[in-house]
């Protein structure tokens, strides 16, 4: 693809909070990138790896272009047909989107609901999904409420993140959600914390039996704290390091 990687630009502020500022000097649609444009020689394969794998996680950056984003839908049904589960990761990025605002909403919201058996998504990020009916606070407070039919019928486990607020998850089912707090560290940049946290919940559910959420939630949220604890995104833990960090701070 002759196309350019996306390059985006992230600012961190004192407190390690990461904002994404665009794509440096030069302007360009995110339709533009390489990424955006899946080999569709390819794809036979990537349906093959999707339909055999345990669980398909995948974010809402894809579906800013036409071209991803009809992969990602695709990908997505393989893997329901062949009975896997779906994560979405919310994962609002305006910057990567053109066009309106409300328009990128519908988007991601249809795509959530027709695919996830499994949601993450940030407080901030369900008040900006369903503007009247829940708050950020509410989110976090009464994950449940998130798994009723005027927001994500279809999924079976939803999980919020609140940074520094911890965060909360609940099963469709279970009588009301539970909810972990941040563990204190020094962060020093919060980039890729979210990704941390569901890689961290999904090696929780398919290799440690994955039965206490109140367990997972803790474990994920370590993965995710530890990796604020370093500069760059590709700081993730190793499983030893997780287990002694929950281990100390119990």
């Amino acid at each position: 693809n002759p196309n350019p990687n996306p390059n985006p630009k992230v600012n961190v502020d004192a407190d390690g909070d990461r904002h994404f500022a665009g794509f440096g000097a030069r302007p360009v649609s995110s339709a533009d990138f390489a990424d955006t444009a899946p080999n569709p020689d390819l794809e036979p394969d990537a349906a093959a790896v999707v339909a055999a794998a345990d669980v398909l996680l995948t974010g809402t950056l894809g579906l800013a272009a036409p071209k991803s984003a009809g992969f990602a839908r695709r990908a997505a049904a393989a893997a329901r047909r062949a009975g896997r589960d779906v994560m979405v990761d919310v994962n609002w990025r305006p910057v990567f989107w053109d066009g309106a605002e409300a328009a990128a909403r519908d988007t991601i919201l249809k795509y959530v609901r027709d695919t996830a058996t499994m949601v993450k998504v940030t407080d901030e990020e369900a008040a900006w999904l369903f503007p009247d009916e829940i708050s950020p606070e509410a989110a976090l407070e009464a994950p449940e409420r998130l798994l009723g039919d005027d927001f994500f019928p279809g999924a079976e486990l939803v999980l919020v993140t609140a940074g520094e607020y911890g965060s909360a998850g609940a099963r469709r089912g279970g009588a009301r959600g539970h909810r972990q707090a941040a563990f204190d560290v020094d962060a020093v940049e919060t980039t890729g914390a979210g990704d941390a946290f569901s890689a961290g919940m999904l090696h929780y559910l398919l290799t440690m039996g994955g039965d206490d959420l109140a367990e997972g939630l803790r474990f994920a949220s370590a993965v995710g704290a530890l990796v604020t604890t370093k500069y760059g995104a590709w700081s993730q833990p190793q499983f030893d390091e997780v287990i002694s960090f929950v281990g100390k701070a119990t």
